[in-house]
């Protein structure tokens, strides 16, 4: 009987845990949402991640297509990171000190740098086209 007794406590104990934790509706993200100036960043660090570990490897080695999507999906990352940083400004959210936005365009110019030294061709152009928007976007707004 005391065994049958520790059982039944321990279960429903156990069945109290298990109800309370799947009752919890929140996410990480829903009770700590990213700023539009951390989206941004993440796109723009994610973005020079990708030509970087691009230009490690042997480009002589690699297939031209993996070099195109490697380039278009910077392209489409830092595209996103100026959509994010005018949501924040249209946004009500607290603005990014002005530290951040001069490090932003500092990660700017390493991006750009980073390209032009391996990519000449008219991606190149495009990919400039977007970092001086930017640029000029951080510059005048920020």
């Amino acid at each position: 009987m005391k065994h049958f007794a520790l059982i039944v406590f321990v279960s429903g104990l156990f069945g109290c845990i298990c109800l309370s934790a799947e009752q919890i509706p929140f996410s990480f993200d829903s009770l700590f949402p990213s700023s539009w100036y951390e989206k941004a960043y993440n796109s723009s660090m994610s973005a020079w991640s990708n030509l970087d570990s691009l230009y490690k490897t042997d480009l002589h080695n690699t297939h031209p297509e993996h070099h195109a999507m490697v380039f278009d999906a910077t392209l489409g990352r830092l595209v996103y990171a100026q959509y994010c940083l005018e949501q924040m400004r249209q946004d009500l959210s607290p603005r990014a000190v002005v530290d951040d936005i001069m490090y932003l365009s500092n990660v700017m110019d390493k991006i750009e740098q980073t390209a032009q030294e391996k990519n000449p061709d008219e991606r190149m152009a495009c990919l400039h086209y977007v970092i001086q928007n930017i640029k000029m976007f951080l510059a005048e707004k920020f």
